[in-house]
């Protein structure tokens, strides 16, 4: 919430920045007024814009990503009970919002019931409310709010009429509520008080032009606003004649800009906002799983059976694209390559059919072509028969010495020490044991897939049930 503050106020000062070096003496006061707004809007939605960058990742990356989240999901929760600056500051906030929003509303009944209850005179599309005081004329949506006695002795100038009715006309009080909503929101920031200034002088200039252009004389009209210049309270929305600033009002009454400037001024727009949204947005990576597993260093095959799914390098494939599947990961290779690559095979309940089917598939490979007799071709086990009867025990002057030796508690006499890790991890799957990382439980192809593409694990094995071994994968 901190750095999405710092960032939206950033942006806000940045374009209240432009405005007031750039454009705010100019007499491009349509421009500017759509300017201030979507300038606002823009600095509240572009912290919260994310762009996401699709990374492709590997199998080890994959893995790494999912382990990670595992092992989080177990981590304890940290208490906020004893944040109490935090809690203090979402307090403190939560007050701001609700005094201005119970002001905002304040001011918006004071207005309604001043509409309800005083008289009113209608003149096509517009309203006047003739309030029993004194009053400066001042304009809510097409309500324009005078002095009874000055309006029935027709007392106010017709350019002031004029004036009050373009702020109904043009819908000036609705940039005002949108100023208003936002400033309850974010009623600590500062800046948003200077551009709802900056936004009511605007409307100043746009009623100016307007009924300068509808044939008033200048001088005349600059008499008329220094005579009502006041400074009487009026609604904050509402648009009162007496605003302050009538020396740059003055001003801007005399200036004219080119539409040459004004479209030398969009282009400026386009590398601020092109600033603002790379500056200020945020940035991800998000690892997508790659669509064919890239071939390792030491030219590596991975194949993984389960009943009838196969995998190959952590790609699911089905038996129709397992000889597309290797052709395509073998397509850069050497012929020397494809002789001395190492094949690792993992079966774990597979199917009869669909060992037999990879079998033929394989044959179609230009792996299996180039060296069909060497030990790379793919010669996978069957699934083994039924354990036969147990023969009879020999006698006892027929039986071969034997090594009586007990094998050791870390190791699966079945197996024996393996150099490669692969092969003992193979060992203990075939075994029915059970797959532990940081003392977490894994499935049997996790722990496979890890310590093929992960080398350096140190394994410890739990024998004290010879039932069911314990397999700890350490040192990732």
């Amino acid at each position: 919430m901190g750095l999405y503050l710092l960032k939206s106020a950033a942006c806000l000062l940045l374009c209240f920045a432009f405005y007031k070096i750039a454009l705010e003496r100019l007499a491009l006061h349509t421009f500017k007024r759509f300017y201030l707004l979507g300038s606002v809007v823009l600095s509240l939605v572009i912290p919260l814009i994310t762009f996401k960058t699709y990374v492709a990742s590997t199998l080890t990356e994959t893995l790494e990503v999912a382990v990670n989240t595992s092992a989080q999901v177990g981590a304890p929760i940290p208490s906020l009970s004893g944040d109490y600056g935090m809690w203090a500051l979402w307090g403190l906030y939560g007050m701001g919002v609700l005094f201005f929003a119970l002001k905002f509303i304040k001011n918006l009944w004071a207005l309604l019931l001043k509409i309800r209850k005083s008289p009113k005179v209608s003149d096509g599309a517009m309203v006047y409310v003739l309030l029993p005081h004194a009053t400066v004329p001042h304009a809510f949506f097409n309500y324009v709010f005078v002095s009874e006695a000055d309006y029935k002795t027709h007392a106010l100038p017709r350019e002031v009429l004029e004036h009050e009715m373009v702020h109904a006309q043009q819908g000036h009080t609705l940039d005002l509520l949108v100023m208003e909503l936002a400033m309850i929101v974010f009623w600590f920031n500062p800046l948003l008080y200077f551009y709802k200034r900056a936004i009511r002088l605007n409307h100043e200039f746009l009623a100016d032009h307007r009924v300068l252009s509808r044939g008033a004389d200048r001088s005349t009209y600059q008499q008329i606003i220094l005579a009502f210049s006041s400074q009487a309270q009026t609604p904050s929305l509402a648009h009162a004649f007496h605003y302050s600033s009538i020396k740059k009002r003055f001003t801007l009454m005399k200036t004219h800009t080119s539409r040459s400037k004004l479209w030398l001024l969009a282009l400026l727009l386009v590398p601020l906002f092109a600033v603002l949204l790379y500056g200020f947005s945020s940035q991800k990576e998000v690892l997508v799983a790659s669509e064919k597993a890239p071939i390792s260093k030491d030219k590596k095959i991975l194949v993984y059976v389960h009943k009838k799914k196969v995998e190959v390098n952590g790609q699911s494939v089905t038996v129709e694209q397992f000889a597309s599947t290797i052709d395509g990961l073998t397509k850069d290779w050497s012929e020397a390559d494809m002789k001395a690559f190492q094949l690792d095979l993992f079966f774990d309940k597979a199917d009869d059919e669909t060992v037999r089917a990879l079998q033929k598939e394989y044959q179609k490979t230009k792996l299996y072509q180039v060296n069909p007799t060497g030990f790379n071709t793919l010669d996978i086990p069957p699934p083994p028969p039924p354990a036969p009867d147990a023969p009879e025990a020999p006698e006892a002057d027929e039986a071969p010495e034997m090594d009586s030796t007990p094998p050791k508690p870390d190791q699966v006499a079945a197996y024996g020490p393996a150099e490669d890790p692969a092969t003992v991890i193979r060992g203990y799957i075939l075994n029915g044991a059970e797959f532990f990382m940081d003392g977490k439980p894994i499935p049997p192809d996790v722990a496979m897939k890890w310590i093929r593409f992960e080398p350096g694990f140190r394994i410890e094995v739990d024998s004290s049930d010879p039932k069911k071994y314990k397999v700890s994968l350490i040192g990732c």
